[in-house]
This record gives C-alpha cells, structure tokens and sequence, in this order.
C-alpha cells in the first residue's frame, strides 16, 4: 500500500472519528437541554402552585372575625392601643399576644397549594355544605374578605379544601395555615398559670399542702438554721420537721412556680363548673403565702389517659385546676399530672436520711438522758476543726467523739409515724447548738418490741429500730471506755 492511500485512509477514519463525536456531542447537549427544561418547567409549576388568596401585611388588618365549632369570635386591635391584638370575649384573662398575632398574620398571608376545581357545581363533595368553620378578614380601607373552610383531603389529611365565599373556586391548603381559624377562643389564653420569679427569692416563705387521707398537713418553710448545709435550702415542718432531699424535693416545694395548663377548660367558672370538675372537694390543694403573695392551687378530678381503642385507663394524665391569687386566671385549667407532684407526694418521698443534723463546728455541748443515767459531752471547735471534746468536763478523745456524733446523725427516718407513744421516755439526746440544735426522745414501741418511737423536738416523728439505740447505749460505754466506737448497727 503505496503512502497516499495510507493517507485516504486516515483521513476517512478521521472523519468517521470526529462524526462519531460530533454526534456524541449533540445528544449530550440534547439530553442537558432536556434536563435544564424540566427543571424550568418544574420551578414554573412550583411557582404557578403558589396562589396567594390574601397578600396583606398584618398592620393592613384591623379585625379577624372567626366562626366554627366553637362559637364565633374576632380578633382585633384593641382601642387602648397597649396590646397589639385583643379578644374581647376573654378581656380579665391572660391572653397570649403570640397566638393572636400568629393568627392574624396567617389571615394576613393566606397561601394556597393548587386550584382543585374552578367552576365547582357540587360544593357539598368539598365539605362545603357543613363547613369546619368561616373566617372574615377585615382590612383598614373597608375591604373584606370571607373564606370558608371545608373537609380536609380524602388521602391527604394535613390539606384541606378552602374557598373563598360566594365563589365556586375550590383551592387545596395546608390545614396548618388554617388551625388557628378553627380554634376555641380559649385556646387564645396564656397558658403560664405563675411565671417563675426573675430572682430566687431571699425569704421563701411557707407552702402547705393538703389531702384528705394525710392525718397532718405537710408544710415546707425556710431552713432556720442557716448553717446547716443541707441539699435543701427548705425544711419540713409538719407532719414533722425533716431536712428535704433537695434532689427530689425541689418539685413539691417549688413546682408552683413555672406551672403551666395543656388547656383551658372553662373561663369564668361559675360554682356549678367548679363541682362539675371537682374543685370544690379538691384531690389536693396547694397553699402558698410570703413575700405579700397567697397562692391557692386546688387540684380537682383527675382525667385519665386513653388506650388505642379510645377506651379510659387507669393511668391519671392530667387534672382539673383552679389558681387564685394571680390575676387573669380566672379558668378551669387542664393541668398535666407530672406538674403536679402534691396529689401523691409523701413525707417519706422527699424527706433526708437525716433526722438531725447540727454542724459539729456549731455544737456547744450534748446531753445525754440513758434510764437515770446523765451524760453531757462538751464540744470547743475553731473555724475548721473540733479542737476539744469533754465527757462530764473530762478531755476524750477527738476523733472517737467525732465518730460518736456520726454515729447519732444515722438515726434513721425510713418510717414517719405519728401515733404518740405510751410509757416513759427510756433514752433523750438533746443537741444545743448555738441558736440552734435538736431534742430526740425515744420511747418503747408498743405494739412491737424490734421498734422505738421518736419524737423530734416533742413532736412524735419516727419509729425506728430498737438495735439503734442498743447501739448508741453501747457507744456511750466505749467511749468513756476510750474505746473505738461503733459506727453502723
């Protein structure tokens, strides 16, 4: 094959080669041509599915008139001018200015999802006979527009049918940007029954909570001793007095404040709603006075939660609740059980391991009363340290004391009791500590021999192990005795 023919050849297979390219080329560029028109093509159904039924701003808005289920009721501007949206029907009530400015902006800039039918002859197939409800959005310059609100979508629950009146157009929306015009009015009240305080308050006052299968009133009320380093800055003093578990405590002590409704369940209640929902005979009530406040929280019927089937549990998920002391409450409220501890709550839930408890830097002597046998142990301390112990004026040892005086901080409280007991006081610790300290008396149990009964500060409190005190007369020898004491019974 002579060079020229081998050149032919090449340049055949040139062309073939760049055709081949070309054509590679177009229907490349065909297929991106395509794409970039289905994505314009997509972009413009978005945007034409966009269909604004109001284009308003909410300050073009004077009023909001809605009516559904519930009754009929407006938003507005009020006169005064001091709230940017009232509801006159709730005026003396909380009202939550962000519902109500939420609502009109929705009435503000009502969206559309697509045209579903233009010329609709039968409305009821939309629901539109027996519509969820009608809203009126009343402009400043007279204009008024009035939209109905029918069924939501057969297979698409989270859109409804929407139209504005005297107009067969039938629109599909979000059932979002409609909820609020199918609302009660009531569901346009702040929820917050007593906000929490900005700053922890100094004085705590008292807190008293009441039931009727508790024999005693429990009531709560600052620590007097302030030194006593206790988890809780706040003391039980009936049924008895009891340091608080400040881990589990703070609920019962200070839930009032925070406290919040899921709903309203009746403003203004007159006294026939209050027996209805049992605040007149209340599952617990709640007192609270300091700090020139009373709070009175009464927890009326419990309402309880459901299974799947809708049948009732017996499990409580919330209670009817009636506040008073706060203004602009004045409802029926559907409270959560889990906000409100004081229905169950007793001593034995809160209450520390600790039945007394006196700093040992702050305790001046200990008296102690074993059948007719007294014993008083003198206690000197600096800033920091124990720095003297005394039995009866004599110098003991140190750490044994310390020992000793741990030893009464165990006596436990694991069981409240308040059955004064019978007989003779049989053993008495008196602590005195300063301004403060305690008195424990204990007395034999008489109804069982392994028990004695203590009262804390002439209050009947406690019953305990009778090993308890064995131990504790057993200390007082080993002690005197310069002996190890005995730290556990």
């Amino acid at each position: 094959m002579n060079g020229k023919l081998k050149g032919i050849i090449a340049c055949i297979a040139l062309v073939i080669c760049l055709g081949g390219a070309l054509t590679v080329l177009k229907l490349t560029d065909k297929n991106n041509t395509d794409d970039n028109s289905e994505t314009v093509s997509s972009t413009t159904e978005s945007q034409a599915e966009k269909i604004m039924l109001t284009d308003y701003s909410a300050e073009d808005i004077l009023s909001v008139n809605i009516s559904n289920k519930y009754g009929e009721f407006a938003v507005e501007k009020p006169s005064s001018g001091k709230t940017a949206w009232t509801i006159e029907l709730l005026e003396g009530l909380n009202q939550s200015i962000s519902e109500e400015t939420s609502l009109v902006e929705d009435a503000a800039q009502l969206e559309a999802k697509k045209t579903v039918e233009e010329n609709a002859e039968d409305l009821s197939k939309y629901g539109f006979d027996n519509p969820q409800g009608t809203f009126t959005v009343n402009l400043a310059d007279g204009t008024k527009k009035t939209f109905v609100v029918g069924d939501n979508l057969p297979e698409e629950t989270k859109y409804c049918y929407v139209k504005e009146q005297n107009s067969d157009v039938i629109y599909s929306t979000l059932a979002n940007n409609v909820k609020r015009f199918l609302s009660d009015k009531k569901d346009f009240l702040n929820k917050t029954l007593l906000a929490s305080p900005d700053e922890e308050e100094e004085v705590y006052g008292t807190l008293t909570v009441q039931r009727s299968e508790l024999k005693r009133d429990m009531v709560f009320t600052d620590d007097p001793n302030v030194d006593s380093s206790m988890m809780s800055a706040q003391v039980m003093i009936s049924p008895i007095y009891s340091y608080l578990n400040g881990t589990v405590s703070a609920d019962t002590t200070h839930g009032l404040w925070g406290l919040s409704a899921e709903s309203a369940e009746v403003i203004f209640p007159k006294a026939a709603d209050l027996k209805k929902y049992g605040i007149d005979k209340p599952t617990a009530t709640v007192l609270y006075s300091g700090n020139g406040n009373d709070y009175k929280l009464r927890i009326g019927n419990p309402i309880y939660e459901t299974d799947s089937q809708g049948n009732e549990t017996t499990v409580v998920g919330a209670h009817y609740c009636y506040l008073e002391g706060v203004e602009g409450l004045d409802c029926i409220w559907v409270v959560s059980a889990d906000s409100l501890p004081w229905t169950t709550v007793i001593p034995e839930d809160i209450i520390t391991s600790v039945m007394t408890y006196n700093d040992i830097l702050t305790v001046d002597n200990i008296i102690v009363k074993s059948g007719s046998d007294t014993t008083i142990y003198g206690v000197e301390s600096d800033d920091t340290n124990v720095t003297s112990a005394k039995i009866d004026g004599k110098e003991t040892d140190v750490d044994q004391f310390k020992s000793f005086y741990q030893y009464i901080l165990t006596c436990p409280t694991s069981e409240i009791y308040s059955e004064d007991p019978k007989g003779d006081c049989f053993l008495s610790i008196e602590i005195k500590a300063g301004k403060g300290g305690d008195k424990l008396e204990f007395f034999k149990d008489s109804t069982t021999e392994r028990k004695a009964v203590v009262k804390l500060n002439g209050v009947t409190s406690f019953r305990i192990p009778i090993k308890w005190t064995e131990k504790f007369v057993k200390n007082i020898s080993l002690l005197s005795e310069g002996k190890e004491v005995e730290e556990s019974y």
